[in-house]
């Protein structure tokens, strides 16, 4: 999917536990990890029976899904309980400070509708400090209009971190202004959605579920995306509340969604020529896996380096190409305890070819795993003959 926007519906299965995504695989076959490719370009909206909307796995209905997104891309699958009728789905704009931090509320979730502007001096607001260290205060305090204020709401150049936060808070998001709305069919209980660079919405958002067969009561799930690539996981009534009342950078956030748990993404991945420095893979993101790269024209030999923390226990990491016999030598150099990092070096035969797609594979101890797919591309070479220099072309048809 390269470009437009895609909406897409599964068919329905045949059992709870069947796998059928409205792109991707059909009910009981599988695809190439990575080989549903979609560019960030392209807009992806898909709901489905089973648990994943987009998905390779149609064997395995909990199997969190591969999908190869390009570096600029951001997308979100959601699973849900179903329902015996439709139901609209709203996704909303995360208020932010005038810092560009997400703000919070000493609201229900539920209720962060009704806030008017003029009643704003009858609340408590916050600002999450995504700077802030792990062990520090997170949440400094602000006015509804997102201007830093002192322990006593008046507005102050500097921020305020109270030890302490003595309410519940909720994001305050613009309910005024949703971003889309999606009608999902009964029964259905997944869907995807490509969402927006961060430079656009902050990366945060909030999703309203209606809860059962009602829109009169829904849940509110906080969803961060800041960093491009796939993320996934099920909605979970955890609370009304997004952050509980407590030491502040301590509070449990119960953002109403549970994230998949999956293998540790590499810390790096770079590929590289014979005689060059260069790094052809430019900008590597953990949570991105796929990339693809053009090649010199004769480049019949590249290495792909990849490195990951030690502190991750990894069972295994390989290498392979697919449909052809590519040589490769798998080189491993085992971390010592010292080094930071483990690091793989696989050099790739490619002489003969044209190019080719490669995955890498990670897999945890706990057998979890991340597959990266590149697509490698040699360039060709063009001759352009001209005519005789010779003459003289006045533009005049013979």
């Amino acid at each position: 999917m390269n470009g437009g926007t895609v909406y897409a519906t599964s068919g329905e299965a045949t059992a709870d536990t069947s796998a059928t995504a409205a792109v991707g695989s059909g009910e009981g076959t599988n695809m190439q990890d990575n080989s549903i490719t979609i560019n960030s370009q392209a807009r992806v909206i898909g709901a489905s029976f089973s648990q994943y909307a987009i998905s390779n796995y149609g064997t395995n209905a909990s199997s969190t899904p591969m999908i190869h997104i390009d570096p600029l891309g951001y997308m979100y699958l959601v699973r849900f309980d179903s329902a015996t009728q439709d139901r609209v789905f709203k996704l909303y704009p995360v208020r932010k400070d005038v810092n560009g931090n997400r703000m919070y509320v000493n609201e229900l979730s539920n209720d962060v509708s009704s806030i008017e502007e003029a009643d704003y001096k009858d609340y408590l607001f916050y600002a999450y400090d995504p700077d802030a260290d792990t062990d520090a205060p997170k949440y400094y305090r602000v006015d509804g209009l997102g201007y830093t204020v002192d322990e006593n709401g008046e507005r102050s150049n500097d921020r305020y971190y109270p030890a302490t936060i003595d309410e519940n808070l909720s994001v305050f998001y613009d309910f005024s202004a949703p971003i889309g709305t999606l009608t999902v069919p009964g029964k259905y209980k997944a869907i995807a959605m490509s969402l927006f660079d961060p430079s656009l919405f902050g990366g945060a958002y909030v999703l309203e579920v209606p809860k059962g067969d009602t829109q009169e009561s829904s849940i509110f799930v906080s969803i961060v995306k800041d960093s491009p690539g796939v993320t996934s996981g099920r909605v979970e009534n955890t609370g009304d509340y997004h952050v509980i009342a407590g030491e502040n950078g301590k509070n449990e956030e119960t953002p109403n969604i549970s994230i998949d748990k999956t293998a540790n993404g590499f810390k790096d991945i770079s590929l590289s020529v014979a005689g060059s420095d260069e790094n052809y893979i430019t900008e590597f993101s953990p949570s991105t896996y796929g990339y693809t790269v053009y090649l010199p024209y004769g480049t019949t030999k590249f290495t792909i380096h990849s490195e990951y923390a030690l502190s991750d226990a990894v069972r295994k990491v390989t290498i392979d190409g697919t449909g052809k016999e590519f040589p490769e030598e798998l080189i491993y150099r085992e971390g010592d305890g010292v080094m930071e990092n483990d690091v793989d070096l696989s050099v790739v035969s490619i002489d003969g070819y044209d190019g080719g797609d490669f995955w890498i594979r990670k897999e945890d101890s706990d057998g979890t795993y991340i597959v990266y797919r590149i697509v490698v591309n040699v360039k060709k070479m063009y001759t352009l003959e001209l005519a005789g220099s010779d003459k003289v072309y006045d533009g005049v048809a013979a």
